[in-house]
């Protein structure tokens, strides 16, 4: 009876978590725009966009000199941090063009590392023009592509999440030059904030926490300062004020309560099916760069009913491509990946409590079974890689700031790159979706 009823609620809860804009929200189809890739300008001065590279916590704020001079973040001007001793800003001004439309002075800044040819960008539009928005949005990310020569593979995740009715961030892939320079391709993103909040949920006020590196979920007792690595370090408070106690209550209710009750106590307190189906997903795509591998990239959003919402972020390494020393499986081990153990280690109790209480466990099944057989059916899939391969292929042939060859990326859809058995080769597209669907369907007795 279970799986009669999973077919029937599929396609109305899918429908209902699809981020669909319920009113008053960004006009997201005008930037993630499908069916040509827009282009993007930067134009700055040369020594910002220096600075930037270099260190960006070396600018002062911007109309403050050399200051101020700070004990704590609240003494600093609005969107400046305290870092020893002095206000410093992590943007840089300014100006961008979207296929010809003009935005000045905007502020820039790079998110994660600095070190590859292409930076993973953040832009604020309405840090230096106070009320300046891009068809409706204050904040966009622009990410790289980093170490994925197929350069679809976040963008492709993305919308498997979406299809599969997670609320997962928008996004497009699009050419950006910076100063007139050498262009590339890159993934827009949407920026998970209140508007993505209010465009998926239909409300903005909870509780929005980012996992970062090492945000584990395991329970070290109802204080915060007990937490070491800091309790705010690893679970970084985005959107809301209630203070921690609700994501505290979750990890005591990962570690206390006996498996015959865990289902009922996480009901309460979890949108238990939504995680199921996050989980799912993400063991199909095995994107060991989350939660089950990493343990960080993954936000959590308390809702109005007081249940804890997953919504994915940083899919670029996802279809088996992460190779980092936290989650050391090879690309054979991470193509075949066990669905129902698809953790790295120990020390991750939402995956671990989740999927080793048998009711809890079947339900993951279900969502399993339900997925395999409609949005992640590896036909639907490869019609989707190739439409986008399709869009972006005479723009990535000529992206001289790719980390990989023209070769790469063309063989990259169909075969490993390199080819052979190297244990941190980039499992090609077709051969990995088709690998992965045979091992659910194992997994689920599905295999005809």
């Amino acid at each position: 009876m279970r799986s009669r009823t999973f077919s029937l609620v599929v396609p109305v809860v899918l429908a209902a978590l699809s981020c669909a804009p319920p009113w008053n929200v960004p006009d997201y189809d005008a930037i993630f725009v499908e069916d040509h890739v827009v282009e993007w300008e930067i134009r700055t001065s040369r020594e910002d966009w220096l600075l930037l590279i270099v260190d960006p916590a070396s600018m002062p704020c911007r109309g403050d000199g050399l200051g101020p001079e700070c004990g704590d973040d609240g003494q600093c001007p609005q969107d400046c941090r305290c870092k020893a001793g002095l206000c410093v800003t992590h943007y840089v001004e300014a100006d961008v063009v979207v296929d010809g439309e003009f935005y000045p002075s905007v502020g820039v800044r790079i998110t994660g590392g600095r070190k590859r040819a292409k930076k993973n960008l953040r832009i604020r539009f309405n840090k230096f023009v106070p009320g300046q928005r891009f068809h409706g949005v204050k904040r966009i990310n622009l990410r790289a592509c980093s170490g994925d020569p197929s350069l679809v593979r976040e963008a492709l995740a993305l919308r498997l999440m979406r299809r599969a009715g997670i609320a997962a961030p928008r996004s497009s892939l699009v050419w950006m030059t910076i100063n007139g320079g050498a262009g590339g391709l890159y993934t827009l993103v949407q920026q998970v904030d209140k508007k993505f909040l209010e465009s998926c949920f239909g409300e903005d006020w909870g509780n929005l926490y980012k996992l970062e590196r090492g945000g584990n979920l395991v329970y070290e007792g109802d204080d915060p300062a007990d937490y070491d690595p800091p309790f705010e370090v690893r679970y970084e408070l985005k959107a809301g004020d209630a203070g921690p106690d609700d994501l505290i209550r979750l990890m005591r209710v990962l570690a206390t309560v006996r498996d015959e009750r865990i289902e009922q106590e996480l009901e309460r307190i979890l949108d238990v099916d939504a995680w199921l189906r996050w989980l799912a997903v993400n063991s199909w795509l095995a994107n060991m760069d989350s939660y089950p591998g990493t343990v960080d990239n993954l936000y959590l959003y308390r809702d109005s009913r007081g249940r804890f919402q997953p919504i994915p972020w940083d899919l670029n390494t996802a279809f088996g491509n992460y190779h980092g020393p936290t989650c050391s499986y090879s690309t054979d081990e991470m193509c075949r990946l066990d669905p129902l153990r698809p953790e790295c280690g120990p020390g991750r109790p939402l995956v671990e409590r989740v999927l080793q209480v048998e009711p809890l466990r079947v339900r993951y099944m279900h969502w399993l079974a339900e997925l395999v057989e409609g949005p992640l059916r590896p036909d639907d899939v490869l019609e989707e890689m190739e439409g986008l391969r399709h869009l972006i292929e005479r723009y990535a042939l000529r992206d001289s700031l790719k980390e990989f060859s023209n070769d790469d990326f063309a063989d990259s859809f169909v075969h490993d790159v390199p080819e052979g058995d190297n244990p941190v080769r980039v499992p090609g597209l077709e051969p990995f979706i088709r690998e992965r669907d045979r091992v659910m369907r194992q997994t689920c007795g599905l295999l005809r």
